[in-house]
Protein backbone atom coordinates (compact mmCIF):
# COMPACT_ATOMS: atom_id res chain seq x y z
CA UNK A 1 0.00 0.00 0.00
CA UNK A 2 2.81 2.26 0.68
CA UNK A 3 4.00 2.02 -2.92
CA UNK A 4 0.60 2.98 -4.28
CA UNK A 5 0.40 5.76 -1.77
CA UNK A 6 3.78 7.02 -2.92
CA UNK A 7 2.71 6.79 -6.54
CA UNK A 8 -0.43 8.73 -5.78
CA UNK A 9 1.58 11.25 -3.83
CA UNK A 10 4.03 11.59 -6.71
CA UNK A 11 1.15 11.85 -9.15
CA UNK A 12 -0.50 14.44 -6.95
CA UNK A 13 2.75 16.39 -6.61
CA UNK A 14 3.28 16.18 -10.34
CA UNK A 15 -0.25 17.39 -10.93
CA UNK A 16 0.31 20.28 -8.48
CA UNK A 17 3.55 21.21 -10.28
CA UNK A 18 1.76 21.18 -13.62
CA UNK A 19 -0.98 23.40 -12.23
CA UNK A 20 1.63 25.80 -10.83
CA UNK A 21 3.49 25.80 -14.14
CA UNK A 22 0.25 26.46 -16.00
CA UNK A 23 -0.56 29.34 -13.65
CA UNK A 24 2.93 30.79 -14.15
CA UNK A 25 2.49 30.58 -17.89
CA UNK A 26 -0.92 32.25 -17.64
CA UNK A 27 0.52 35.01 -15.48
CA UNK A 28 3.36 35.48 -17.97
CA UNK A 29 0.84 35.69 -20.83
CA UNK A 30 -1.22 38.21 -18.87
CA UNK A 31 1.90 40.22 -18.10
CA UNK A 32 2.91 40.13 -21.76
CA UNK A 33 -0.59 41.14 -22.81
CA UNK A 34 -0.54 44.03 -20.33
CA UNK A 35 2.92 45.02 -21.51
CA UNK A 36 1.84 44.94 -25.15
CA UNK A 37 -1.26 46.99 -24.32
CA UNK A 38 0.91 49.52 -22.47
CA UNK A 39 3.30 49.70 -25.42
CA UNK A 40 0.41 50.25 -27.81
CA UNK A 41 -0.99 52.98 -25.56
CA UNK A 42 2.43 54.66 -25.34
CA UNK A 43 2.81 54.48 -29.10
CA UNK A 44 -0.66 55.96 -29.58
CA UNK A 45 0.20 58.77 -27.14
CA UNK A 46 3.47 59.47 -28.97
CA UNK A 47 1.64 59.60 -32.30
CA UNK A 48 -0.97 61.91 -30.81
CA UNK A 49 1.75 64.20 -29.44
CA UNK A 50 3.46 64.18 -32.83
CA UNK A 51 0.19 65.20 -34.50
CA UNK A 52 -0.30 67.98 -31.95
CA UNK A 53 3.27 69.21 -32.47
CA UNK A 54 2.80 69.10 -36.23
CA UNK A 55 -0.42 71.12 -35.94
CA UNK A 56 1.32 73.64 -33.67
CA UNK A 57 4.15 73.94 -36.16
CA UNK A 58 1.74 74.41 -39.08
CA UNK A 59 -0.23 77.04 -37.15
CA UNK A 60 2.99 78.85 -36.31
CA UNK A 61 4.01 78.77 -39.98
CA UNK A 62 0.57 80.08 -40.99
CA UNK A 63 0.81 82.87 -38.41
CA UNK A 64 4.25 83.82 -39.65
CA UNK A 65 3.06 83.76 -43.27
CA UNK A 66 0.04 85.88 -42.36
CA UNK A 67 2.35 88.34 -40.57
CA UNK A 68 4.57 88.53 -43.64
CA UNK A 69 1.55 89.15 -45.87
CA UNK A 70 0.32 91.92 -43.58
CA UNK A 71 3.78 93.49 -43.53
CA UNK A 72 4.05 93.26 -47.32
CA UNK A 73 0.58 94.81 -47.68
CA UNK A 74 1.56 97.70 -45.41
CA UNK A 75 4.80 98.24 -47.30
CA UNK A 76 2.97 98.13 -50.63
CA UNK A 77 0.38 100.60 -49.39
CA UNK A 78 3.15 102.96 -48.22
CA UNK A 79 4.97 102.63 -51.56
CA UNK A 80 1.71 103.34 -53.41
CA UNK A 81 1.06 106.40 -51.23
CA UNK A 82 4.57 107.72 -51.85
CA UNK A 83 4.21 107.09 -55.59
CA UNK A 84 0.90 108.98 -55.69
CA UNK A 85 2.47 111.81 -53.70
CA UNK A 86 5.40 112.07 -56.13
CA UNK A 87 3.02 111.88 -59.07
CA UNK A 88 0.88 114.68 -57.61
CA UNK A 89 3.97 116.82 -57.00
CA UNK A 90 5.08 116.24 -60.59
CA UNK A 91 1.64 117.14 -61.90
CA UNK A 92 1.67 120.32 -59.80
CA UNK A 93 5.12 121.27 -61.17
CA UNK A 94 3.89 120.62 -64.70
CA UNK A 95 0.75 122.72 -64.09
CA UNK A 96 2.88 125.59 -62.73
CA UNK A 97 5.22 125.34 -65.70
CA UNK A 98 2.29 125.36 -68.12
CA UNK A 99 0.80 128.36 -66.31
CA UNK A 100 4.18 130.14 -66.50
CA UNK A 101 4.48 129.37 -70.21
CA UNK A 102 0.92 130.56 -70.84
CA UNK A 103 1.58 133.76 -68.84
CA UNK A 104 4.73 134.33 -70.87
CA UNK A 105 2.83 133.83 -74.12
CA UNK A 106 0.10 136.15 -72.95
CA UNK A 107 2.65 138.80 -71.94
CA UNK A 108 4.43 138.44 -75.29
CA UNK A 109 1.14 138.81 -77.16
CA UNK A 110 0.20 141.89 -75.11
CA UNK A 111 3.64 143.34 -75.71
CA UNK A 112 3.27 142.76 -79.48
CA UNK A 113 -0.20 144.26 -79.44
CA UNK A 114 1.05 147.27 -77.49
CA UNK A 115 3.93 147.72 -79.92
CA UNK A 116 1.53 147.49 -82.89
CA UNK A 117 -0.83 150.02 -81.35
CA UNK A 118 1.90 152.47 -80.41
CA UNK A 119 3.75 152.55 -83.72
Amino acid sequence: MSFISQQLNISHNHHQKMILEYRKQEEMREDQTKHIAKEKQLQANIQCEERVEKKRFLLKMQDEEYGKQIEESLLKAEEDRQFRERQLEQEERMAKELARINNEKLRDEKMRQYIKENR
